[in-house]
């Protein structure tokens, strides 16, 4: 599969996977509008997104979304931008030509009574629960609009029902959050603070099913590529749990030994939810393979480490997760924003001709000795063939090599030094962020676990040098010899 594709809300929790997922088949060409960009609710913006991609595959995530309480406080909203988005999206990608179109619903769907486990043709037996109903019920809408488009025009769009999702970069604000993210987080600030009991919406009686955000991303991929039917198609892990089990499961991952108080007072939401997914099993020969025990663990130990670089002062590392630290721009990171805003926008000849008059080119020819055989050459031949991902990978090569280099010059000033190792080592710390902060999304697309690798590395190597003595190098050096190493493993071409 190697079709020209946008993915709507491919910066997010889950479209970042499923990035990650279609580049895995051999997507080279995908294009992902950014809100700041393009709003999604405006015909017009969606006619411009169309134009600048120039897309065969069209897959819909973007959406308002939330947990009960958002939906709650925000039906109009999410009825109203999760339909306009959805409708008008559907209608100028088959004016535009687009072959195909993966249009991703929710589980809100179904109506609130649906006999477990859910099966696809329960689907309009009934009406949704109420407090998601104008959500649920706009996204229903485009199985109803593909269905028609496919009858009339024979425009092929397919409609897919993923479960709740769940794991590392999920939404934890308090105020949108769904289930797992909002009882992690209540128990470790009950941890924090030293609370002896937490308060849950509802009496705990509900079942739910949630499902690894990776595995979605594998089904929603294999989808794009091996499904063309008209009838939808549940995407979930086939495991249900109730409310109360799963706070006192999530209570335990956490450490957290106080008291669960439930609130009554509180809506329950539907009361059961539980998938049948004989069909994608069939059809797209997929099912869910991470264990929920562990899916959470891995969650819980991202949020940690979050909340750990949250309560660092100044730390370019953390920073980087909350977005309250830029690193600063000089001359060479300027230059690699010009060239890649102008590749996303697909101006590959002003790119080419930033990348030309440019210092990040004359930058790779003085390093060109400890980058990878003709890099340089190859991301130059990628501009010209307007080959977006030999581009960015040509990019992300060079400034790891450079966050590489510097991590080793590093360890060796502080060798050679006699001097305090804080001051030095820190300003090499800032310098090797300031470039791996430009890269790290493409890693993390291409290998998640060497980009958290990298993250904990650097927040490793800033608590040393908080608890490191004046005299002490030692750690220090350590610390940059685990980031050159991470790096080194990453440059290979």
């Amino acid at each position: 599969m190697t079709r020209r594709t946008m993915v709507t809300g491919g910066a997010g929790f889950l479209g970042s996977r499923v990035v990650g997922a279609l580049r895995a088949r051999g997507v080279k060409e995908i294009f992902v509008p950014r809100s700041r960009d393009y709003d999604l609710r405006r015909r017009e913006d969606i006619q411009r997104a169309l134009k600048d991609a120039s897309p065969a595959l069209v897959v819909h995530l973007a959406a308002r979304v939330g947990g009960i309480g958002a939906n709650l406080a925000h039906p109009a909203e999410f009825f109203y931008d999760n339909l306009m988005m959805g409708a008008q999206l559907v209608d100028e990608a088959w004016r535009a030509g687009v072959e195909k179109f993966v249009a991703i619903s929710t589980i809100c769907a179904y109506p609130k009574l649906t006999p477990v486990p859910f099966r696809e043709a329960d689907l309009w037996n009934g009406y949704p629960e109420e407090t998601n109903a104008p959500y649920g019920l706009a996204k229903k809408m485009l199985l109803v609009q593909g269905q028609a488009y496919r009858q009339q025009y024979g425009f092929d769009v397919i409609h897919l029902l993923p479960v709740n999702l769940y794991g590392p970069g999920d939404n934890f604000d308090p105020a949108s959050s769904h289930v797992i993210p909002a009882l992690i987080k209540k128990c470790l600030d009950a941890i924090d603070r030293g609370d002896r009991e937490i308060v849950c919406w509802g009496d705990g009686s509900p079942t739910r099913e949630f499902l690894y955000v990776d595995d979605a991303a594998e089904g929603i991929a294999l989808a794009a590529e091996r499904y063309d039917d008209p009838a939808p198609v549940n995407l979930g892990s086939g495991m249900e749990i109730g409310i109360r089990d799963l706070a006192a499961l999530v209570a335990r991952l956490t450490g957290f030994d106080g008291a669960i108080r439930w609130d009554v007072t509180k809506p329950n939401g539907q009361p059961r939810r539980c998938l049948d997914t004989t069909r994608a099993r069939q059809l797209l020969g997929w099912t869910a393979t991470t264990a929920f025990d562990e899916g959470l663990k891995r969650t819980i130990a991202w949020y940690r480490e979050r909340r750990a670089g949250e309560g660092v002062a100044a730390s370019p590392a953390a920073a980087h997760h909350t977005g309250v630290y830029t690193p600063r721009d000089n001359a060479i990171t300027t230059n690699f924003k010009e060239v890649k805003f102008s590749v996303q926008a697909r101006k590959f000849d002003v790119a080419l001709r930033r990348f030309d008059e440019g210092p990040l080119r004359a930058e790779m020819r003085a390093r060109a000795a400890s980058l990878p055989a003709g890099l340089e050459a190859r991301t130059r031949a990628a501009l010209v063939a307007r080959d977006a991902a030999g581009v960015e990978r040509g990019l992300m090569l060079f400034f790891i090599a450079l966050a590489h280099d510097l991590a080793r010059e590093a360890d060796r000033q502080l060798a050679a030094s006699t001097a305090p190792p804080v001051p030095v080592a820190q300003r090499f710390l800032e310098a090797i962020w300031r470039y791996y902060n430009l890269v790290d999304f493409a890693v993390g697309q291409r290998d998640p676990k060497a980009s958290t690798a990298m993250r904990l590395a650097y927040d490793d190597a800033e608590t040393v040098l908080r608890a490191t003595p004046a005299a002490d190098a030692a750690r220090a050096r350590a610390a940059f010899r685990r980031i050159a190493e991470i790096l080194d493993a990453l440059t290979v071409d």
